[in-house]
């Protein structure tokens, strides 16, 4: 962001905060799942609604109340005295360990900026704000700091020059949030990355319910709709092969996927098949990587009623060791033997009763998931009983290294004869493989500088244009997709604590809704000569799958 000297926000908080340590996704969520233990043992457990999957959204919570700056006594005058407690605590949880929340650490590095502290901020003039939208209270205290300090102010970069302002407004806001401050009105300049494009006469009327005549048809919009998800993918993957046939450049065309836990598979299979350069821009969930889902089908079957099903899915697996003969079908001597559950009699005894050679691995298997059951231990004790023996593929590894580690670093915040019961550490370890991302292996990767096709999604195409874009996945509910609410901050709380927390703001379910019209827009003002939006036509079932709302508004 500062002239030639381009760094990433995340950077530039590392550059100003050296000394500090953020905890990790892991850690925090240990620390959250920690403070609701003690509530239930003492009488602020009665303040806490009870639903599923609570750590996360309280996790969540704090997120976004650490994001916004909020402290403990602001929540406590606006009512929320539950959530009050629990950010005190997580407070004091984090201090003990010597950790810093990432958005705590973003507010201090705006404050060493303003004490001038740090002489390496000196060395530049201007700051340019690039591809920004929504910033955070701490990313904007970060900001405004530097605009503040730096001899010629910032620059804040729009990513077009529509007067549509009502859907883009987002864009706009970030302007607006720095001209509306008068300490900054004077050394914030706008600037726009980019002159209107092909589909600027369509942008200008979307969402704008007035008469006007109908716009003249021409190539830069296409709108397709395939048969599925995958004829969808092999039809982008057509087009981008007589593309690069005609000379186009791969670095000239991005995919742009909003649910890429949707469509990457598909992508990747596509694309690798049709010899497409490429490279993702986003990461895959730790839940879709193979071995993980079968390492957490393990832990789920120490608890669980362990069917036959299940009990036959992970005693089949390529990843279960020692590794059965393909010969044996474990299902088929389950079912034989007449086994339905752990609540009635015993694998091991059924099958023993029919002389079946899987006897005495079901015997083993069963006690060590019954040792696991019954067993408490730190999580490296765990870690070590739980460990896999097998050779990985690569983004196995990739995976389980970025697991342990999350893990491991749980031991920062735990008493070091801190123990965990077998069910709260499967909690740990399936709540950070819903939270944490890793990097997407290709099998095929480009090597380095050879030009790709970009895999984004849509909130990436702010800072860049491309030629051509194309935008799977344009089917109702998914695009726009509504954004899902916290039960432990409803619209109700949400809107108490605004009135508190003036200018700061929490957004309602009605601010985040508000966000996806941007999202169309940019990927429509993206493209330079041409956007391809698609919709699957049904699912694989054969259900019908309507196209998105921004279909109907585009045609109209």
């Amino acid at each position: 962001m500062l002239a030639l000297n381009a760094v990433t926000l995340e950077e530039l908080v590392e550059r100003l905060t050296p000394d500090l340590k953020a905890a990790t996704a892991g850690q925090r969520l240990a620390v959250t799942a920690a403070i609701l233990k003690r509530c239930e043992r003492t009488d602020r457990a009665g303040r806490l609604p009870s639903f599923p999957n609570l750590t996360r959204y309280a996790y969540h919570a704090i997120d976004e109340l650490k994001a916004a700056c909020i402290r403990p006594s602001e929540l406590r005058s606006a009512g929320a005295a539950h959530l009050a407690d629990i950010l005190e605590q997580y407070d004091q949880a984090l201090r003990k360990a010597a950790l810093d929340d990432p958005h705590d650490r973003r507010a201090l590095a705006a404050l060493r900026v303003r004490e001038s502290g740090i002489p390496w901020p000196g060395r530049f003039q201007r700051v340019v704000i690039h591809a920004l939208y929504d910033l955070t209270e701490a990313e904007f205290l970060l900001m405004r700091s530097l605009i503040e300090v730096l001899p010629d102010g910032g620059a804040v970069i729009l990513f077009n020059t529509t007067t549509n302002i009502k859907p883009t407004q987002y864009a706009e806001w970030t302007w607006q949030r720095f001209v509306q401050d008068e300490s900054l009105a004077e050394k914030t300049f706008p600037e726009f990355c980019r002159p209107s494009r092909p589909n600027h006469p369509l942008l200008e009327k979307l969402f704008v319910f007035e008469p006007h005549e109908p716009l003249p048809p021409d190539d830069s919009l296409r709108i397709v709709e395939a048969s599925g998800r995958y004829d969808e993918v092999q039809i982008i993957g057509n087009d981008i092969v007589d593309l690069l046939h005609r000379g186009e450049s791969p670095n000239e065309i991005a995919v742009v996927v909003r649910h890429i836990e949707t469509y990457g598979e598909m992508i990747e299979d596509v694309f690798t098949r049709y010899g497409i350069p490429h490279s993702f821009d986003t990461g895959v969930p730790l839940l879709r990587i193979p071995f993980i889902k079968y390492w957490l089908a393990l832990l789920d079957l120490v608890t669980s009623e362990r069917s036959r099903e299940a009990l036959a899915r992970v005693m089949s697996s390529a990843y279960f060791i020692p590794r059965l003969s393909p010969k044996i079908d474990v299902d088929r001597v389950l079912a034989g033997a007449g086994y339905i559950d752990r609540n009635h009699v015993r694998a091991s005894q059924l099958v023993a009763r029919k002389s079946s050679p899987l006897t005495a691995e079901l015997e083993r298997f069963e006690q060590f998931l019954d040792e696991l059951e019954n067993s408490t231990g730190t999580v490296v004790d765990f870690l070590s009983r739980l460990r896999p023996e097998s050779s990985f593929a690569q983004r196995d590894r990739q995976a389980w290294r970025v697991l342990v580690e999350e893990l491991e670093a749980v031991r920062a915040i735990s008493a070091p004869d801190e123990g965990l019961s077998f069910p709260e550490f499967r909690k740990l370890a399936s709540e950070i493989a819903g939270l944490r991302t890793v990097d997407r292996m290709i099998s095929a990767p480009a090597p380095p500088g050879v030009p790709r096709v970009r895999i984004v999604s849509p909130h990436s195409l702010g800072y860049r244009e491309y030629r051509w874009i194309f935008a799977p996945g344009f089917a109702d509910g998914e695009f726009p997709s509504r954004s899902a609410s916290n039960p432990l901050l409803p619209d109700e709380t949400i809107e108490a604590i605004n009135g508190r927390i003036r200018p700061r703001r929490l957004m309602t379910s009605r601010d985040r809704n508000r966000k996806e019209p941007l999202y169309l827009f940019m990927i429509l003002d993206s493209a330079a000569r041409r956007a391809t939006l698609t919709y699957p036509g049904s699912t694989l079932e054969g259900e019908m799958i309507s196209p998105s709302i921004y279909v109907g508004e585009i045609a109209r």
